[in-house]
């Protein structure tokens, strides 16, 4: 323990503030300020937007600083999670191979872009969802292997088993994880995206890999929807 009675942090992914702070700066670049009202809303924000940089500041490696102009005197300090961690993280988890982290690093603005769809969301439904203990990796990994999900589905799948797949998605997600959103228009545009760029057989293996270090709660769900997949293309086929 230190001597103001915190448990120190060694790593930003497992816990604790600085894992909070992660996914609060993952899809933007965001202020201090901004993040310690999401993150610390018990205290003043113009307090703990200090504990916040100095978090910040304590691990380089995972975040980077920038500097704004707000006014021809004022500026602020902005604040946005590096990339490369957890890419890093993944590839020593799921064991993916140069190849698929070259397509996550093609995928990164997209999936900042996806990740503060779900951020949003959540917070709509959930506004302390950021206050509490939270796992960054497991938070990111969950969001990816969504995504790499319905980017498959919109790879190999018919029209009529794609729209019947993400309507039992967008159904069976927010009862099962408490997940929303699920059918935003968005989010499955970026999946179309990513499902363009690169083959269907690339996705089904990254999206098999991330499925198998999922939480059990996710992985449950997963099987449940790839069987509903499964049946309707087998109802599709029956004459």
């Amino acid at each position: 323990m230190n001597v103001l009675g915190r448990k120190k942090i060694k790593d930003p992914f497992k816990g604790g503030l600085a894992s909070r702070i992660y996914l609060a700066a993952f899809s933007r670049p965001i202020s201090s300020y901004e993040i310690a009202k999401r993150v610390i809303p018990s205290s003043p924000a113009q307090n703990a937007s200090g504990r916040i940089l100095r978090v910040v500041e304590g691990f380089p490696e995972y975040f980077s600083l920038t500097t704004e102009r707000i006014t021809r005197r004022k500026f602020r300090t902005l604040i946005r999670s590096k990339f490369e961690p957890l890419l890093s993280r993944l590839a020593e988890t799921c064991q993916l191979d140069s190849e698929e982290l070259n397509i996550l690093r093609s995928f990164e603005n997209n999936f900042r872009k996806a990740f503060g769809i779900f951020l949003d969301l959540t917070l709509k439904r959930d506004r302390d969802y950021l206050t509490r203990s939270l796992n960054a990796f497991e938070e990111l990994l969950n969001a990816l292997c969504l995504m790499a999900y319905m980017a498959r589905l919109c790879s190999h799948s018919q029209n009529e088993t794609k729209a019947f797949s993400f309507y039992m998605l967008s159904r069976t997600l927010p009862d099962v994880l408490e997940v929303t959103g699920m059918g935003n228009s968005e989010l499955i545009n970026i999946a179309k995206d990513l499902s363009q760029t690169i083959s269907y057989q690339a996705i089904a293996k990254l999206y098999t890999k991330l499925r198998k270090r999922v939480p059990p709660a996710y992985e449950i769900a997963f099987t449940m929807l790839e069987g509903l997949e499964k049946y309707y293309k087998h109802f599709e086929k029956t004459p």
